[in-house]
């Protein structure tokens, strides 16, 4: 569900957008938002802008996403850093992060299958 979703609102912008999803404690999402809007080959998350709407939705989990315009689905280097410090920050708040989705135009990936380690 969460792929679908972050496909229709960011796969197909010209730059990177690096976006959040907040689910409440029944799995249903709460709410969609960007959080920052990049270059065309990267964007960056800030942990404040991050959270705060996660915070102010009363989110127990939340699910990112950022789109490639490139259409790889390659993660790049820094994809699995983001995700850790997300995480991290997330848990000093109480708040889990249940997956980081890449999509294109054309195809979604779920960075969780790929790297189960970084969400253990």
């Amino acid at each position: 569900m969460a792929a679908s979703i972050f496909k229709e609102y960011i796969g197909n912008r010209d730059r990177e957008v690096f976006a959040v999803i907040g689910v409440d404690t029944g799995n249903e999402p709460t709410f969609l938002n960007i959080v920052s809007i990049g270059q065309l080959g990267e964007v960056r998350a800030n942990m404040r802008e991050l959270f705060q709407s996660v915070i102010l939705s009363s989110s127990a989990l939340i699910i990112i996403g950022h789109n490639h315009p490139g259409g790889s689905m390659k993660p790049s280097e820094e994809d699995p850093v983001i995700t850790e410090k997300i995480k991290k920050v997330g848990k000093m708040l109480g708040i889990s992060l249940l997956d980081h989705i890449i999509v294109s135009t054309a195809d979604t990936m779920s960075i969780r299958e790929k790297r189960p380690d970084l969400f253990g």
